[in-house]
């Protein structure tokens, strides 16, 4: 139960993730924040996977 919990964030992050980088591209905030959205958003996803997989091994 708890890793199908943890799949559907992942997944939710991922979706939220192209969504916010769609409508941030829409501005003209620039290139920088950007990058700085999708490296916090690769960061959860990654902390995320890392996560999944240490529950998973237990």
């Amino acid at each position: 139960m708890y890793n199908k919990k943890n799949v559907f964030d992942i997944v939710m992050y991922i979706i939220f993730c192209l969504i916010s980088l769609y409508l941030v591209s829409k501005t003209d905030f620039g290139t920088g924040v950007l990058v700085f959205i999708a490296i916090l958003y690769l960061a959860v996803i990654a902390y995320k996977v890392k996560q999944l997989f240490s529950n998973s091994n237990s």
